[in-house]
């Protein structure tokens, strides 16, 4: 995506693995209405830190309706304001993300994982 747009980011939430004492097979598709929390992070480093993902969105943030999630179906809209940081940047940037989900038992699976790539803004225009 280029900097500075606005984006609707589609992920389809999946077990990552076999748990036999859940009933569940890697792949299997995980419905997120029995999640108590989700969570969306992209990051320059596998390794940073939360608090150093440049875009980071879940569905406790106040006022957040930037997730929305139907069945095993999340949306994430990426807005302008998540890129402004990098609006200056020449050269496209790689970002790794995923998608964490909290059950009701307490338990935080992955269930996507990805790249995002931020590619130069050209027309800086937004009126």
């Amino acid at each position: 995506m280029t900097t500075g747009d606005q984006r609707r980011v589609r992920i389809t939430a999946t077990w990552p693995a076999t748990v036999p004492e859940l009933g569940v097979t890697a792949g299997q598709v995980f419905d997120l209405s029995t999640a108590s929390k989700i969570w969306f992070t992209a990051k320059a480093s596998k390794t940073d830190d939360d608090s150093q993902a440049v875009i980071k969105k879940d569905t406790s943030l106040a006022g957040s309706n930037d997730i929305t999630f139907t069945g095993a179906t999340a949306y994430f809209d990426i807005v302008p304001a998540d890129t402004a940081a990098f609006t200056s940047i020449e050269q496209p940037q790689k970002f790794y993300c995923d998608v964490q989900v909290k059950t009701a038992a307490g338990e935080v699976w992955t269930v996507a994982e990805g790249q995002l790539t931020l590619n130069p803004q050209i027309t800086q225009a937004s009126t």
